[in-house]
Protein backbone atom coordinates (compact mmCIF):
# COMPACT_ATOMS: atom_id res chain seq x y z
CA UNK A 1 0.00 0.00 0.00
CA UNK A 2 1.04 3.35 -0.92
CA UNK A 3 1.98 6.13 1.59
CA UNK A 4 -0.45 8.42 0.26
CA UNK A 5 -3.20 5.67 0.84
CA UNK A 6 -1.97 4.67 4.46
CA UNK A 7 -2.14 8.92 4.97
CA UNK A 8 -5.25 9.18 3.57
CA UNK A 9 -6.85 6.06 6.10
CA UNK A 10 -4.66 7.15 9.03
CA UNK A 11 -6.50 10.78 8.42
CA UNK A 12 -9.78 9.40 8.71
CA UNK A 13 -9.55 6.81 11.45
CA UNK A 14 -8.09 10.16 13.03
CA UNK A 15 -11.28 12.49 12.55
CA UNK A 16 -13.17 9.34 13.50
CA UNK A 17 -11.98 9.39 17.08
CA UNK A 18 -11.42 13.17 17.01
CA UNK A 19 -15.96 13.03 16.46
CA UNK A 20 -16.20 10.64 19.34
CA UNK A 21 -14.44 12.83 21.92
CA UNK A 22 -15.80 16.03 20.71
CA UNK A 23 -19.89 15.71 19.91
CA UNK A 24 -20.90 17.74 17.30
CA UNK A 25 -23.25 19.34 19.33
CA UNK A 26 -20.34 21.07 21.16
CA UNK A 27 -19.41 22.10 17.26
CA UNK A 28 -22.86 23.21 16.45
CA UNK A 29 -23.07 24.90 19.56
CA UNK A 30 -19.91 27.29 18.50
CA UNK A 31 -21.69 28.11 15.23
CA UNK A 32 -24.97 29.04 16.37
CA UNK A 33 -23.30 31.73 19.36
CA UNK A 34 -21.06 32.85 16.12
CA UNK A 35 -24.30 33.21 14.12
CA UNK A 36 -25.88 35.14 17.26
CA UNK A 37 -22.86 37.15 17.61
CA UNK A 38 -23.12 38.30 14.04
CA UNK A 39 -26.62 38.76 13.98
CA UNK A 40 -26.47 41.01 17.51
CA UNK A 41 -23.13 42.78 15.68
CA UNK A 42 -25.04 43.93 12.85
CA UNK A 43 -27.90 45.45 15.11
CA UNK A 44 -25.26 47.22 16.85
CA UNK A 45 -24.05 48.75 13.43
CA UNK A 46 -27.43 50.14 12.61
CA UNK A 47 -28.35 51.12 15.82
CA UNK A 48 -24.92 53.44 16.12
CA UNK A 49 -26.45 55.64 13.90
CA UNK A 50 -28.81 57.09 16.22
CA UNK A 51 -26.00 58.91 18.29
CA UNK A 52 -23.35 60.88 17.41
CA UNK A 53 -19.95 61.78 18.55
CA UNK A 54 -20.82 65.50 19.29
CA UNK A 55 -23.83 63.50 21.61
CA UNK A 56 -20.83 61.63 22.98
CA UNK A 57 -18.63 64.33 23.99
CA UNK A 58 -21.07 66.59 25.49
CA UNK A 59 -21.94 63.86 27.75
CA UNK A 60 -18.62 63.65 28.87
CA UNK A 61 -18.02 67.01 29.05
CA UNK A 62 -21.57 67.33 31.16
CA UNK A 63 -20.66 64.35 33.62
CA UNK A 64 -17.02 63.27 33.35
CA UNK A 65 -14.26 64.17 36.40
CA UNK A 66 -12.27 66.30 34.73
CA UNK A 67 -11.70 69.73 33.72
CA UNK A 68 -10.66 68.62 30.04
CA UNK A 69 -10.12 65.78 27.61
CA UNK A 70 -8.25 64.93 23.94
CA UNK A 71 -11.35 63.65 22.04
CA UNK A 72 -8.83 63.80 18.57
CA UNK A 73 -9.13 59.79 18.81
CA UNK A 74 -12.37 58.97 20.20
CA UNK A 75 -14.17 56.24 19.43
CA UNK A 76 -17.28 54.19 20.45
CA UNK A 77 -19.35 51.10 20.54
CA UNK A 78 -23.01 50.45 21.21
CA UNK A 79 -23.03 46.93 22.86
CA UNK A 80 -25.59 44.81 24.84
CA UNK A 81 -23.26 44.74 28.26
CA UNK A 82 -25.37 42.52 30.37
CA UNK A 83 -28.93 40.74 30.36
CA UNK A 84 -31.55 44.01 29.70
CA UNK A 85 -32.69 45.00 26.13
CA UNK A 86 -31.20 48.38 26.42
CA UNK A 87 -27.55 48.75 24.61
CA UNK A 88 -24.44 50.69 26.71
CA UNK A 89 -22.54 53.08 24.76
CA UNK A 90 -18.55 52.47 25.55
CA UNK A 91 -16.63 54.92 24.53
CA UNK A 92 -12.42 55.01 24.38
CA UNK A 93 -10.59 57.99 23.97
CA UNK A 94 -6.51 58.48 22.97
CA UNK A 95 -4.40 61.29 23.63
CA UNK A 96 -1.00 60.13 23.24
CA UNK A 97 1.54 56.91 23.96
CA UNK A 98 0.17 55.81 27.12
CA UNK A 99 -2.83 58.72 27.22
CA UNK A 100 -6.40 57.93 26.99
CA UNK A 101 -9.35 57.75 28.48
CA UNK A 102 -12.08 54.95 29.16
CA UNK A 103 -16.37 55.43 29.58
CA UNK A 104 -19.40 53.63 29.36
CA UNK A 105 -22.89 55.05 29.47
CA UNK A 106 -26.04 53.02 30.55
CA UNK A 107 -29.32 54.11 29.62
CA UNK A 108 -31.30 54.56 33.16
CA UNK A 109 -35.22 54.84 33.56
CA UNK A 110 -35.20 58.10 32.55
CA UNK A 111 -34.33 57.53 29.18
CA UNK A 112 -31.36 59.37 29.32
CA UNK A 113 -27.47 58.16 28.79
CA UNK A 114 -25.45 58.15 32.37
CA UNK A 115 -21.85 57.87 32.81
CA UNK A 116 -21.38 54.69 35.10
CA UNK A 117 -17.23 54.07 34.74
CA UNK A 118 -14.56 56.36 33.61
CA UNK A 119 -10.83 55.68 33.96
CA UNK A 120 -7.75 56.82 32.30
CA UNK A 121 -7.23 53.60 30.43
CA UNK A 122 -5.49 54.33 27.41
CA UNK A 123 -7.26 51.03 25.65
CA UNK A 124 -5.16 49.26 23.29
CA UNK A 125 -7.94 46.40 21.94
CA UNK A 126 -11.70 45.59 23.09
CA UNK A 127 -13.76 42.59 21.69
CA UNK A 128 -16.88 43.46 22.90
CA UNK A 129 -18.79 41.97 20.47
CA UNK A 130 -17.56 37.90 21.70
CA UNK A 131 -17.54 38.25 25.82
CA UNK A 132 -14.83 35.66 26.99
CA UNK A 133 -17.79 34.44 29.03
CA UNK A 134 -21.53 33.92 28.48
CA UNK A 135 -24.47 33.12 30.21
CA UNK A 136 -25.09 30.66 32.03
CA UNK A 137 -21.10 30.83 32.58
CA UNK A 138 -19.72 32.50 35.74
CA UNK A 139 -22.93 33.59 37.45
CA UNK A 140 -24.90 34.58 34.11
CA UNK A 141 -22.62 37.41 33.28
CA UNK A 142 -21.22 38.84 30.47
CA UNK A 143 -17.38 38.61 31.14
CA UNK A 144 -15.61 40.92 28.40
CA UNK A 145 -11.75 41.64 27.74
CA UNK A 146 -10.13 44.86 27.59
CA UNK A 147 -6.29 45.49 26.73
CA UNK A 148 -4.93 48.74 28.22
CA UNK A 149 -1.70 50.34 28.48
CA UNK A 150 -0.26 52.91 31.18
CA UNK A 151 3.65 54.04 31.55
CA UNK A 152 5.58 56.88 31.38
CA UNK A 153 9.16 57.99 31.58
CA UNK A 154 10.79 54.45 31.09
CA UNK A 155 8.02 52.70 31.66
CA UNK A 156 5.77 50.80 29.79
CA UNK A 157 2.93 48.47 31.11
CA UNK A 158 0.06 46.54 29.21
CA UNK A 159 -2.62 45.11 30.85
CA UNK A 160 -5.52 42.55 30.31
CA UNK A 161 -9.08 43.43 32.61
CA UNK A 162 -12.11 41.44 32.74
CA UNK A 163 -15.18 43.04 33.76
CA UNK A 164 -18.70 42.85 33.70
CA UNK A 165 -21.64 45.48 34.36
CA UNK A 166 -24.40 44.23 36.70
CA UNK A 167 -27.33 46.28 38.30
CA UNK A 168 -25.90 49.46 36.61
CA UNK A 169 -22.40 49.23 37.59
CA UNK A 170 -19.08 48.46 36.18
CA UNK A 171 -17.00 45.54 38.08
CA UNK A 172 -13.45 44.56 37.26
CA UNK A 173 -13.63 40.90 37.68
CA UNK A 174 -9.65 40.28 37.14
CA UNK A 175 -6.72 42.08 35.97
CA UNK A 176 -3.24 40.53 34.57
CA UNK A 177 0.11 41.64 33.30
CA UNK A 178 0.79 40.99 29.19
CA UNK A 179 4.27 42.95 28.94
CA UNK A 180 5.50 45.36 31.99
CA UNK A 181 8.59 46.80 31.34
CA UNK A 182 10.63 49.30 33.53
CA UNK A 183 14.58 50.54 32.00
CA UNK A 184 16.35 53.24 34.01
CA UNK A 185 19.88 54.24 33.90
CA UNK A 186 21.75 50.86 33.66
CA UNK A 187 18.31 48.90 34.70
CA UNK A 188 16.57 46.80 32.66
CA UNK A 189 13.68 44.55 33.87
CA UNK A 190 10.71 42.94 31.35
CA UNK A 191 7.79 40.54 32.96
CA UNK A 192 5.59 38.66 30.22
CA UNK A 193 2.60 36.91 30.81
CA UNK A 194 -0.91 35.83 29.45
CA UNK A 195 -3.91 33.81 30.75
CA UNK A 196 -6.37 31.33 29.46
CA UNK A 197 -10.10 31.35 30.36
CA UNK A 198 -11.56 27.55 30.88
CA UNK A 199 -14.50 27.30 29.60
CA UNK A 200 -15.51 23.87 31.65
CA UNK A 201 -13.98 24.82 34.89
CA UNK A 202 -14.84 28.72 35.04
CA UNK A 203 -11.21 29.26 36.36
CA UNK A 204 -8.86 31.18 34.93
CA UNK A 205 -4.56 29.95 34.25
CA UNK A 206 -2.11 32.91 34.01
CA UNK A 207 1.65 32.75 34.15
CA UNK A 208 3.96 35.61 34.40
CA UNK A 209 7.88 35.52 33.20
CA UNK A 210 10.44 37.57 34.79
CA UNK A 211 13.48 38.79 33.15
CA UNK A 212 16.84 41.54 33.98
CA UNK A 213 18.27 42.48 30.88
CA UNK A 214 21.35 44.64 30.30
CA UNK A 215 20.09 48.63 29.28
CA UNK A 216 20.30 47.69 25.21
CA UNK A 217 17.31 45.73 26.07
CA UNK A 218 18.76 42.48 23.99
CA UNK A 219 21.27 41.07 26.30
CA UNK A 220 19.58 38.72 28.86
CA UNK A 221 21.29 38.81 32.47
CA UNK A 222 19.37 37.11 34.79
CA UNK A 223 16.08 34.95 34.01
CA UNK A 224 13.98 34.58 37.47
CA UNK A 225 11.85 31.79 35.80
CA UNK A 226 7.77 31.73 35.35
CA UNK A 227 5.10 31.89 38.21
CA UNK A 228 1.80 30.04 37.24
CA UNK A 229 -1.16 30.81 38.45
CA UNK A 230 -5.22 29.57 38.50
CA UNK A 231 -8.05 31.89 39.71
CA UNK A 232 -11.53 30.77 40.40
CA UNK A 233 -14.50 33.05 40.52
CA UNK A 234 -15.95 33.99 44.09
CA UNK A 235 -18.99 35.32 42.60
CA UNK A 236 -17.81 38.73 42.14
CA UNK A 237 -14.22 38.41 41.06
CA UNK A 238 -11.79 36.00 40.21
CA UNK A 239 -9.48 35.38 43.04
CA UNK A 240 -6.31 33.78 43.43
CA UNK A 241 -6.57 29.73 43.84
CA UNK A 242 -2.97 27.89 43.31
CA UNK A 243 0.26 29.30 42.74
CA UNK A 244 3.77 28.09 41.54
CA UNK A 245 5.81 30.87 42.64
CA UNK A 246 8.80 31.86 40.08
CA UNK A 247 10.33 28.22 38.94
CA UNK A 248 13.23 28.25 36.81
CA UNK A 249 12.98 26.18 33.46
CA UNK A 250 16.01 24.02 32.58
Amino acid sequence: MSIKWRTLIATTVLGIFMLSIFPLKCFANNKNNEINNLIEHNNIKNNKDDISKEQIINWIEEQGEKDRYYYGGLSYELVNLDNDSELEVVVKTEGGVHLGDFFIFDKKQDKKYHLIIEQDWKVESWNLYNPIADPPEVGYKKIFEIVTTTGGTGIDIHEVRLWYIEDGKFIQAWKGILKDRLFFLDYYSLKIGDYQFDHYTHQIYAWLSSYKYKIDGFTLEKSYGTNTMTYKFDGTHFILDTETGYIKMN
